[in-house]
C-alpha cells in the first residue's frame, strides 16, 4: 500500500497493570513505543500474577485495546497493534481518505 501523505500518526500507548487482588500499579502512558517497553521491563513481578490492560490510540475515537495475563502476550499484541500495514492504512484515514459510518 502506497502512502498518500507524509504525516506520521502520533500513537498513544497506555498500560494498566493490576495484581490478583485487584490493586492497580501506576499506569504507564507514553508516546514512544521503545520507552513504553523500557517502563514495562521495570515493573517488578516478584512471583505475582499480574493482569495487563493495553490501549493503543491511533486517532481520536480510533483505538485497539485488550486484557492480557502475561507480559509475553501483551508484547505480542503491542506488536500486532503497531504493524506497518495497519499504521499506513490509518495514516490514509487521518488525511481524509476514509470516512466514519
Amino acid at each position: 500500500m502506497k502512502k498518500i501523505t507524509n504525516r506520521k500518526l502520533r500513537l498513544g500507548y497506555q498500560i494498566k497493570i493490576s495484581d490478583e487482588k485487584g490493586q492497580e500499579l501506576p499506569s504507564i502512558n507514553r508516546r514512544v513505543k521503545s520507552r513504553l517497553l523500557q517502563e514495562l521491563e521495570r515493573v517488578p513481578a516478584k512471583n505475582r500474577h499480574l493482569n495487563y490492560y493495553l490501549r493503543v490510540t491511533y486517532l481520536p475515537d480510533v483505538y485497539n485495546h485488550g486484557d492480557y495475563n502475561t507480559k509475553k502476550d501483551l508484547i505480542f499484541a503491542l506488536n500486532q497493534f503497531t504493524e506497518k500495514p495497519l499504521l499506513d492504512y490509518l495514516a490514509e484515514t487521518k488525511s481524509g481518505h476514509w470516512k466514519k459510518t
